[in-house]
């Protein structure tokens, strides 16, 4: 159809100036070339910008925009829907530990140190590391005669150091119980199970994380934020 068109505005059979055989079809503009600084014109639809040269380009970012850019992405990140996988939350850390707006305000020093990037995980140490502790218990012992407040949590899932390993040696300071064991909840569903020991003014709570492996917070940050929330703030779980 375009060409017969074509060959009859040319041939002269069709009404209208010839001129006007060569528009049939669809007119498509595939780039403008607004406000983008390089060799191409920008017209704008308008020939009495054809030679004018934009004093920046559009989509170029100045040092202060890409600055708040960085900031602006941070903090889009809780409004992400909650990701299936834990293992996201490794990336999210990264992007976290290496934005050097972050290393700033926890005072990183830049190029003073033999690590150039974080990880989540050193295994270098594994080599360098040659000291053993056979029992941390003398250490808690210490904290009991300067009457601390103690928080020891556990995930109930935690096939690494299972809570009921965790439960033997906190048994083993022979402390007393000032209450057994019973729920916590958060949303009306629970959460854990606590149970509070005390020497003094020695103060030990031990909770499980229900549903949680060996990095808790991982599994449950919601849980766990309740949890340091209340203790810190004096509310029992």
């Amino acid at each position: 159809m375009p060409y017969q068109a074509n060959k009859a505005g040319y041939q002269g059979k069709t009404k209208g100036p010839n001129y006007y055989y060569g528009l049939h079809g669809i007119p498509i503009l595939l780039k403008d070339n607004i406000g983008t600084k390089d060799k191409l014109n920008t017209i704008d639809a308008s020939l009495a910008l054809l030679g004018l040269v934009v004093p920046q380009d559009a989509n170029r970012e100045t040092e202060q925009e890409k600055e708040e850019n960085s900031v602006n992405l941070l903090l889009s990140f809780p409004q992400l829907r909650r990701p299936w996988c834990r293992s996201y939350t490794y990336l999210l850390s990264y992007i976290w530990a290496n934005d050097k707006t972050v290393q700033e305000a926890l005072h990183i020093q830049e190029n003073q140190g033999s690590i150039k990037e974080w990880e989540i995980c050193n295994k270098t140490l594994h080599d360098l590391y040659i000291s053993d502790v056979s029992s941390s218990l003398v250490y808690h012992e210490n904290l009991i005669k300067q009457g601390y407040r103690v928080l020891i949590y556990s995930g109930d899932h935690d096939m690494n150091i299972p809570y009921l390993s965790t439960m033997g040696w906190i048994e083993s300071l022979n402390l007393t119980v000032d209450s057994r064991w019973k729920p916590w909840f958060l949303h009306g569903q629970v959460a854990g199970y606590r149970v509070l020991y005390s020497d003094k003014k020695y103060q030990l709570t031990y909770t499980t994380i229900k549903g949680a492996g060996h990095t808790a917070p991982e599994y449950k940050p919601e849980e766990c934020l309740a949890m340091i929330t209340r203790w810190l703030a004096y509310y029992p779980l």
